[in-house]
């Protein structure tokens, strides 16, 4: 009987690692996937540079816009001063003039600036060749920007005769009116020269004048 037990407890241990050898066989192995993919060069096109050229149209620029000036040509310069200093020279006429001189020449200094609200105002003070004087007061339209300004000034003018002294401020007949119109051109940066005639009414009579000047500007 004990014999029999043996036997079949050493068929049941035989049998146990018969099937653990077969079922280790039998199991899947471990899953260990590589799911990354090598990266794949892509090689540009080759491009062709010399037939590239051959074949580009390049196409030139339209011209630039310009300000063109009242004579005519083409002008880029803006005229960005508000300040300027002018002398001026010219000659004088009028039905009334002193000591018997019918054209006496003038000699004279403007200044031109502006003020807050941008109008252009002018300041200028003559000394005429028959020994009386002149100051003004004027304000300036200007009509350009560019090299070429044409302009027209309307403003108040006092006739001043060393003979009256301070009377001369007191005397209406020494008042006048006066309108002016020209153009400056500039020659350089800030340098320019400027054309003008005058014409003013007192209670003297009629006045003209026609002068040329230099004007600095800044």
């Amino acid at each position: 009987m004990s014999s029999r037990l043996n036997f079949l407890f050493f068929t049941l241990v035989l049998f146990t690692i018969l099937s653990g050898a077969r079922s280790a066989e039998g199991a899947p192995s471990a899953l260990n996937p590589d799911l990354s993919e090598p990266a794949q060069k892509h090689n540009p096109p080759v491009v062709d540079e010399t037939r590239s050229a051959d074949t580009l149209d390049i196409s030139k620029p339209p011209p630039s816009a310009r300000t063109w000036s009242a004579s005519g040509a083409s002008d880029d310069f803006f005229y960005a001063y508000r300040k300027s200093l002018a002398m001026r020279i010219g000659i004088n006429a009028g039905s009334t003039v002193t000591n018997g001189i019918n054209t006496p020449a003038v000699t004279g200094v403007q200044f031109t600036g502006t003020d807050a609200e941008r109008r252009v105002i002018e300041f200028g003070a003559d000394i005429l060749s028959d020994g009386t004087g002149d100051l003004q007061l004027s304000r300036r339209a200007i009509f350009s920007r560019t090299r070429f300004r044409p302009y027209v000034r309307g403003g108040v003018g006092l006739l001043i005769n060393p003979q009256d002294q301070l009377a001369a401020f007191i005397k209406y007949q020494n008042y006048r009116l006066l309108g002016a119109g020209g153009f400056e051109y500039t020659l350089q940066k800030s340098a320019s020269v400027r054309l003008e005639a005058e014409a003013s009414l007192s209670g003297n009579g009629l006045q003209s004048a026609a002068t040329i000047g230099y004007v600095w500007a800044w």
